[in-house]
């Protein structure tokens, strides 16, 4: 909480409400189900405000607690509290949290796309690595299983069966996203669920799957060839391996965001697949699957210590074949270690 007062004092924000479900956890531990809604004010002061099914354990004399029996109720009593602070400029981190009557009767200056507790967020402090570590050794495990299991003649579905009894027998709360798993024409869909399809001969098949921890997130995706690929086949996959194998090595703190993507991108072209780019080299990982900082030839900023974030580098045809590498890699003072 300092570090997010102490911003937001060096802005003229007088209030930010908090909307966003893992925002709304790294500040004050709830994991609310239902609506709810966290207003911070430019002194510090916390007030939560939703329904007494997710609300009835975090009252403390740090956390003022507000519970209404709808949205209306709720957008009322936040306009009430606005108003009686004189805040003159609101910021929101997503969807403005006011239903229309009470943004009409608001005096202030309402504004969405907030993102400080998100850049707060990419940088996880001694807890948050021993969560994300136990999560990255869930994922790998239900991964080797995932991998254990393909053969020709095995459908999808069975392989992410697979990976998903593994992880949860092994300790993970869920899973961090629904598992991916597509062979043949089908690892050219980068989400591809998993169907009854069967593996067959020649073909590549890519399974992207997590695990989450309290809430922490990991991420992995890896490419099998199985039997006997064709020429092209074989050089989709080599093509992503090189360009992760190169990119993974320049994760260190002070690097450029967008040169690094640049790297993979350039690499694939080269190899003749600039029109199978179809997502960034990566993201970071932490409450959300996908968050700060975003791995892309646009992002402006620089790798720091803390930053977790995945390397993906992948290539798509359409109705052909596709491949794509990652895992999840923190940034540390020395370099980088990979999670997964």
């Amino acid at each position: 909480m300092g570090k997010l007062t102490h911003l937001l004092k060096q802005t003229s924000v007088d209030r930010l409400l908090l909307s966003e479900t893992p925002n709304i956890f790294y500040l004050i531990g709830v994991w609310p189900i239902g609506r709810t809604v966290l207003s911070v004010s430019r002194a510090g002061d916390l007030s939560v405000f939703g329904s007494k099914l997710d609300l009835f354990l975090s009252e403390s004399d740090e956390v003022d607690v507000f519970t209404g029996r709808g949205e209306a109720e709720i957008s009322g009593e936040l306009t009430k509290r606005i108003t009686a602070a004189g805040d003159a400029y609101v910021e929101t981190d997503g969807v403005v949290p006011l239903d229309s009557r009470s943004r009409s009767e608001c005096r202030a200056l309402v504004k969405s796309g907030n993102g400080i507790v998100q850049g707060i967020r990419s940088i996880k402090d001694e807890e948050e690595i021993r969560l994300m570590r136990r999560s990255g050794e869930l994922a790998k495990e239900g991964m080797e299983a995932a991998l254990d299991r393909i053969k020709v003649g095995v459908s999808e579905k069975d392989i992410a069966r697979s990976a998903q009894c593994t992880m949860l027998e092994k300790g993970a709360d869920e899973f961090a996203f629904r598992i991916s798993v597509g062979s043949g024409w089908r690892a050219s869909l980068p989400h591809a669920l998993p169907t009854e399809k069967k593996v067959a001969d020649g073909e590549l098949v890519v399974i992207d799957l997590g695990a989450d921890v309290e809430h922490y997130k990991s991420d992995i995706t890896r490419t099998v060839l199985v039997g006997v690929p064709n020429g092209q086949t074989r050089k989709v996959f080599d093509s992503v391996k090189g360009a992760y194998d190169a990119c993974v090595e320049d994760v260190t703190p002070g690097a450029k965001i967008g040169e690094l993507a640049l790297k993979a991108d350039h690499m694939i072209s080269s190899a003749g697949f600039s029109e199978g780019i179809l997502h960034g080299l990566g993201h970071g990982v932490g409450l959300d699957i996908h968050e700060e900082p975003s791995v892309s030839v646009k992002s402006p900023g620089k790798l720091v210590s803390n930053n977790v974030i995945t390397i993906e580098p992948g290539i798509y045809i359409r109705g052909v074949t596709g491949a794509r590498w990652e895992n999840t890699v923190l940034v540390t003072d020395a370099g980088h270690d990979v999670l997964t």
